[in-house]
Parts: C-alpha cells; structure tokens; sequence
C-alpha cells in the first residue's frame, strides 16, 4: 500500500501497522483490493472495492503523522478492522500470495501471519487509544464499597 510519507508516527505500533501496510500492493492494483473486499471467495462483495479503498484512504492520515489525534487513530484502525477482520475465508492466501519475500513458501501460512500481526497491532492500538480510561478506572468504588454494601449470605 506504502503508507509512508516524510512524517514518522511516534508510536511504534502505529510505525508498525505501516509497515505491514507497505508491504501490500498500492491501491491502484485493482485485483487485489477486489479479492480483499472479498475476502478471498468469489462470491458477493461485503461492499464496493472502490468504497474499501476510499475508507482506508481516509484512513490513512494517521500513519503520515509524527503525532495523529486518538480519532484518527480510532479511525485508521476501523477501516483495518474492516478492511482485514472478520472472518477471512480466503483471504490469508489472497495476502500471502502478494508478500514480496513469499517465494517458494505457503502464501496461506504467511497471509496467516500477516493477518493475524496486523489485527493484534489494531487491537493494541485500540486499546491504549479508545478514550478514558483513567476516568473509567476513577469510577469503580473501592474495596470499602464492597464491604458497606455486601449482603449477608452472598
């Protein structure tokens, strides 16, 4: 896809996402972006390629920034959830097959990898940058509560 610009993300899983990125063909090369969209079957498409592309298109801010907003982060990382998540049918050797090092090995295995790399950097990112979460550790009571409203017998 090459992702990269003259700005590095600071944060290194989000350096991380593009590389894997980078490593998938530009959004020209139409096959490709179809099978995704497909998940690898030839069966119907989820949703228009053109509009797979466009939402990670507009996605992809986030890896062109030294320090992107947590929104462009959040979004970056629904278009990837939707772009790759799921259930992939097909897809890990629709990946593994445009892998640049992937000679004489199992595209599927290596699609696999892949996958499964991007989808737990995603859930990482996610994770540290989903809102609040210091306000939402805030609101749970401490142990004194437990003991003030315990019941007898439970």
């Amino acid at each position: 896809m090459h992702a990269r610009s003259v700005d590095t993300p600071s944060d290194s899983d989000l350096r991380h996402l593009a590389d894997l990125l980078d490593l998938l063909p530009g959004p020209d090369e139409k096959r490709f972006w179809r099978d995704v969209n497909a998940r690898g079957d030839s069966g119907e498409l989820p949703m228009a390629s053109i509009q797979l592309l466009r939402l990670l298109v507009f996605a992809m801010p986030a890896l062109r920034k030294a320090s992107p907003t947590p929104g462009e982060i959040r979004r970056l990382i629904h278009a990837l959830l939707i772009a790759f998540g799921g259930d992939p049918r097909r897809l890990p050797e629709v990946i593994g097959a445009e892998l640049p090092f992937v000679t004489g090995g199992q595209p599927a295995v290596i699609g696999r990898l892949w996958l499964d790399d991007l989808i737990a950097t995603s859930w990482r990112l996610y994770v540290r940058h989903h809102g609040d979460s210091e306000e939402r550790l805030r609101s749970w009571p401490d142990p004194q509560w437990w003991v003030r409203n315990r019941r007898v017998g439970s």
